[in-house]
């Protein structure tokens, strides 16, 4: 890294704080390239709620990770490179979160994309260790990569598609095309008719369309028609990326592994079949629990939605 490329470069060590500049000031969130008392280079989220680091990143590779409070008691988010530590890498990965938290509505949803994306980047230094995705995380998968070849494809191209799949970079919904986002959930056919809501901020989007996409599967065997399987997905949205060139190719490739997908797998085993998907438009009066809606003492919430009882939502169309 040059000294005309590194951020750090040229911010004076305080003894008694964090000293630093903002990263961007057309940027909606409070980010700073700092050095702490010693010079040790860091990425400071300012302007956050009071919460505690989740347990599974306590221990990161390569970087520390805490939050602290300024001499007003307002809090931010620390992250610092640990002694040793590349600064090259800790360069991308900030950049990455910079990037990644353009689009959030608010400094908590900025938060909860960091976290998401650090744990994404605790997979990719960890490669090799990755247990693989679960069923689940396959049929989840498997929604979001039809709905994307199906669906989105179609009506804008295979490079508007892949560059709109959102969800690997961490934000709150799987995509944001155009002036539509959409939540993309899988089922199974056989299962109760129940999706399940993983945040405060997957029903909430500052686009003007939100929809929710219900993606029915039905598992089969090796042999049965008309069934895909993961990997084939897989394989023919590289080829359609392909198709327009390499460097799309490097953005579907490095999506995929932020999932945790890797070839070679077991993801070639398990058939599905599109046994039918619906969307319903997420509403002012959907039913959702939502960040702007709930108290600030609540920082994470999951619950269960009964999508028979959401036919009034349901249109025939997801460009709504």
């Amino acid at each position: 890294m040059t000294m005309m490329s590194n951020p750090w470069y040229g911010i004076t060590p305080v003894a008694s704080h964090m000293a630093g500049r903002r990263v961007d000031p057309d940027h909606p969130r409070d980010w700073w390239w700092c050095v702490d008392p010693v010079g040790t280079p860091a990425l400071v989220l300012y302007a956050v709620s009071a919460r505690e680091l989740p347990k599974d990143l306590v221990d990161l590779k390569g970087l520390s990770a805490s939050f602290r409070k300024q001499s007003d008691g307002a809090q931010f988010l620390l992250l610092l490179l640990v002694t040793g530590g590349d600064v090259e890498l800790f360069h991308t990965l900030c950049r990455d979160l910079v990037e990644s938290t353009e689009k959030c509505a608010s400094p908590d949803s900025a938060v909860d994309v960091v976290f998401a994306r650090l744990r994404r980047w605790q997979q990719f230094l960890s490669k090799g260790k990755r247990p693989g995705l679960t069923d689940e995380e396959v049929r989840g998968m498997l929604a979001e990569l039809l709905f994307l070849r199906d669906e989105l494809r179609p009506k804008y191209s295979i490079e508007a598609a892949i560059r709109g799949w959102s969800g690997p970079a961490g934000h709150p919904q799987d995509f944001a095309v155009g002036e539509c986002a959409f939540e993309i959930k899988s089922r199974l056919s056989s299962a109760r008719q129940v999706v399940e809501i993983s945040s405060l901020d997957q029903l909430e989007s500052r686009a003007p369309s939100l929809v929710l996409v219900v993606q029915d599967l039905t598992a089969g065997q090796a042999d049965s028609p008309g069934g895909v399987t993961l990997a084939q997905l897989v394989k023919q949205l590289r080829e359609l990326a392909a198709s327009v060139g390499k460097e799309l190719v490097d953005y579907f490739d490095s999506a995929v592994d932020s999932v945790g997908y890797e070839d070679g797998r077991r993801y070639a085993d398990v058939p599905y079949t599109d046994a039918g998907r619906r969307y319903y438009r997420v509403a002012e009066d959907f039913p959702r629990i939502v960040r702007s809606g709930t108290q600030s003492e609540i920082v994470r919430a999951r619950y269960a939605l009964d999508i028979t009882q959401c036919g009034r939502f349901k249109v025939s169309e997801p460009w709504v």
